[in-house]
């Protein structure tokens, strides 16, 4: 009798196993941008290839994490930052389970074990150590291959820079495209077109989801992400709303009613002759934005200086 109970048992705990590993809650529609994950040397933004899958993923204080990637869809990490020379896959008790070298900034990826587990991933601006695998995921113990030296670039003219983001909350000019109101609340994990219409809103207002690859102007997603919700707090504490990075009841009316401020033919009903026309909050608001386009030029200067100097 109490074999056949310990085999009931171990059956039981088998198909239990199965049914657990084979949980994918989560599929990347697109690029997913996660900002500010730090790794042992370098702070950087990574994406969520499109097409991966997982159990869950979870970005907290820098940390960025996937638990159980899928085996019929590998969950895919790539980096479009050349300052980011590897990405490494860590398995929970620390140890390096695969690294592989960002040949190719937004091509090159890392491919996580499809094995179950949580793995957190991590950038960095040195090498794979030796015995990590380097070119292709899964380690396995082939030395690191340094890649070949990039080939002398031609000359390339200067590319002019954007003018200023308008004040945040003024209504979006004539060359934006038309955007609808919104009609239902939007949070982290929230997918669709009304999304990409937020992302839309969000960068033609100058609170800019990213600044390049997914989410950027021109490059906007179906996907709330945490870029998404970083934007959106900058936009609610601009107008006075509390900084919670959820499109609620509050935010959606004050969105909705700058988009209704819009003519029909997409052009400002009101027009601003002058700086001294503003409000003294309007005045500042359009400082705090000039301040972060600012801000964001010289990060892109200090990138093209990096790069100047690698070479």
């Amino acid at each position: 009798m109490k074999r056949y109970l310990i085999i009931s048992l171990c059956v039981l705990a088998l198909f239990t196993a199965v049914a657990y590993a084979a949980t994918t809650d989560f599929v990347a529609n697109g690029d997913i941008t996660v900002g500010g994950v730090s790794g042992s040397d370098i702070t950087a933004d990574l994406t969520i290839v499109n097409g991966s899958k997982a159990e869950s993923w979870r970005y907290s204080s820098g940390v960025f994490t996937v638990t159980n990637p899928d085996s019929t869809s590998p969950f895919k990490v790539s980096a479009h930052n050349s300052s980011v020379l590897t990405i490494s896959i860590k398995n929970s008790d620390g140890t390096v389970a695969v690294c592989t070298n960002n040949t190719t900034p937004g091509t090159s990826y890392v491919e996580l074990p499809s094995s179950g587990g949580t793995y957190t991933v991590s950038p960095s601006s040195t090498q794979c150590p030796s015995g990590t695998g380097g070119a292709s995921p899964g380690g396995g113990g082939s030395p690191t291959v340094p890649p070949p030296p990039p080939p002398t670039p031609a000359p390339v003219a200067p590319r002019p820079i954007a003018p200023p983001s308008p004040p945040p909350g003024s209504p979006r000019g004539a060359e934006g495209p038309a955007i609808p109101p919104f009609q239902r609340g939007l949070g982290l994990g929230a997918q669709g077109s009304d999304v990409r219409n937020l992302q839309l809103f969000l960068n033609g207002r100058g609170f800019l989801v990213a600044t390049s690859g997914a989410g950027s102007p021109g490059r906007e997603t179906i996907y709330f992400g945490p870029a998404t919700k970083g934007a959106l707090i900058k936009f609610q504490l601009a107008n006075g709303i509390e900084g919670i990075g959820i499109l609620g009841p509050a935010t959606r009316a004050k969105v909705n009613t700058l988009l209704a401020s819009q003519s029909p033919s997409g052009s400002p009903s009101l027009a601003i002759s002058s700086a001294a026309a503003l409000s003294p909050e309007a005045r500042a608001a359009a400082i705090a934005s000039i301040r972060e386009r600012i801000n964001q030029l010289m990060v892109l200067l200090q990138q093209m200086i990096s790069q100047r100097s690698a070479r």
